[in-house]
């Protein structure tokens, strides 16, 4: 027998307190629309989670939360990790310390900018980060009750009769609804995003059973926020919704915004044996190492040199990671290939790209924690790494560029030959 979905609604959340004997009182509900609390735990977030209730029955809980963007200038990364760990990675991977999108996602340009529909709107504004869809009855699971109630989400933050917003004073308009694919993880019952599962372990789970069921549920996961309008941002693990119909976003059909998972790879059980150059490039920190390992470098066959682990990785990349010059210089002596070799998750990350993102996060974390950035030595020899190997990069992206337009020009002159012989 089919749902009636027109019976569908969403209800703030009940406040309930305790009194002057510990008795539980209800005080009138808590939500988006009345702001009844009055010392919010987070005061640049907004709750805004909604009971889903079907024939007047309580089936699930939408939650989520509205950042006020505006009141984190400068403090973003910091303030995102004081709620909870999901908020702080989400912060840290799409934007800046100011709260700004990231350069590397905005398209079409962007190293990570994947479809490239997603832009510099995403820097401006308050938005909406959905944190859970929950159907808590579970006979109800995959009946569209999730879909439904995702729909009237976005229509309490649109009037669609209107098109006014319903907002409260204190806030400025939402213009995108954020989410991670761990969002659904109640309804899939996994522990884990179904796409960050894809990107970060490429290799099949031993168990056929499990391995089919693990791309089914990236299929339904998928599948759930493209009939609900959300795309995917860049090559992240991340999914937006734009508010405003004339979004890009909004106009990429479901079967363009295709996901691209790396080739299956058989993981190591033991590194330290079979990638044991990685492995010690890995290992050695703080920008100091044991000179054997320059030795280790000159002494080791070609093969190892480029070998790539089960996720792209060179030993090239691993040393990038760590900043190690005298490495780096000694790897691309053996072996300049490696400066263009590609990771296979979702990123595609260069050495120098690995580079990058690692002096980045080192900063962001110093930042986040009121720690004075590198300074000194430490701050010239991350300088010096990123310069030279940003150098040799380009070197050797110029040279495979002129390659391919002299085979380009070889093939042409072979072709036009051709046909002055027939004539």
């Amino acid at each position: 027998m089919a749902l009636d979905l027109s019976t569908l609604e969403l209800v703030p959340l009940s406040v309930i307190r305790c009194d002057s004997n510990g008795d539980e009182v209800e005080e009138g509900e808590k939500g988006y629309d009345d702001l009844e609390d009055p010392e919010p735990e987070f005061d640049f977030l907004c709750d805004v989670t909604r009971q889903i209730k079907l024939s007047g029955e309580v089936v699930g809980r939408i939650e989520a939360v509205i950042v006020k963007r505006e009141e984190m200038e400068g403090e973003f990364h910091g303030l995102m990790d004081e709620p909870s760990q999901e908020l702080c990675d989400f912060a840290v991977t799409l934007f800046d310390h100011n709260g700004r999108f990231r350069d590397e996602f905005i398209g079409p340009r962007g190293r990570k900018a994947g479809t490239g529909v997603f832009g510099r709107e995403l820097s401006e504004g308050s938005f909406a980060y959905i944190t859970e869809i929950n159907i808590t009855k579970r006979e109800l699971r995959s009946q569209g009750v999730g879909k439904a109630a995702l729909n009237l989400f976005k229509a309490f933050l649109l009037d669609a009769e209107s098109g006014d917003r319903v907002w409260n004073q204190e806030l400025n308009p939402v213009e995108f609804l954020l989410c991670w694919t761990v969002t659904l993880t109640s309804e899939l019952e996994r522990s884990d995003s179904p796409l960050h599962s894809f990107l970060s372990d490429p290799a099949p789970a031993p168990d056929p059973v499990r391995e089919a069921t693990r791309r089914r549920n990236l299929e339904r996961v998928l599948s759930f926020f493209h009939d609900n309008g959300f795309r995917r941002v860049g090559t992240s693990e991340y999914f937006a919704f734009a508010v405003d119909p004339n979004h890009p976003s909004r106009r990429l059909a479901k079967d363009k915004d295709t996901i691209k998972l790396p080739p299956p790879m058989e993981p190591s059980s033991n590194p330290e044996r079979d990638f044991p150059l990685h492995f010690k490039l890995a290992n050695t920190f703080d920008g100091s190492f044991d000179p054997a390992l320059l030795l280790d470098i000159a002494n080791s066959p070609l093969s190892v040199i480029r070998t790539a682990d089960g996720q792209g990785f060179t030993p090239l990349h691993m040393a990038a990671a760590q900043r190690f010059l005298p490495a780096i210089q000694a790897l691309v002596g053996r072996s300049r290939k490696e400066l263009l070799a590609t990771t296979l998750d979702g990123s595609k990350n260069l050495p120098l790209d690995l580079l990058k993102e690692e002096r980045r996060s080192s900063e962001d974390f110093r930042r986040a924690m009121g720690m004075p950035g590198l300074q000194g030595e430490a701050r010239k020899r991350d300088e010096a790494c990123e310069a030279w190997l940003e150098r040799e990069t380009a070197v050797e992206m110029g040279g495979r560029k002129r390659k391919a337009e002299e085979e380009e020009e070889g093939r042409e002159s072979g072709a036009a030959g051709g046909s002055k012989r027939r004539v």
